[in-house]
């Protein structure tokens, strides 16, 4: 994985936080602030759009599942790839807060 790495394609340009180019992944961790506006959530929801269009799986974490669930992140980073890989995924992991 590579951190803050340009994803190009026809006409479309985006800036990811972690991108394994190998396996087409994107990987964002979101938080609040980015998205306090109308705009600014418009652009990421159709830059995330865009990507998966053009080929890229998109995991999108926020900053709360990153620092405080990492366990949730590490789960789903590794079922992805086992899914990918035609493997089994396993349940996740117990999480104290669950939203539903």
């Amino acid at each position: 994985m590579e951190c803050q790495v340009q994803v190009v394609a026809q006409g479309m340009w985006a800036l990811a936080d972690l991108v394994d180019a190998s396996r087409r992944l994107v990987v964002e961790a979101d938080g609040h602030e980015v998205h306090a506006t109308r705009r600014g959530f418009r652009k990421d929801v159709r830059r995330y759009t865009e990507m998966v269009v053009f080929g890229w799986t998109v995991l999108r974490f926020t900053w709360e599942d990153v620092m405080l669930q990492p366990d949730f992140v590490r789960w789903a980073l590794r079922s992805w790839v086992r899914a990918q890989d035609g493997e089994r995924v396993p349940a996740p992991p117990p999480v104290l807060a669950r939203l539903r």
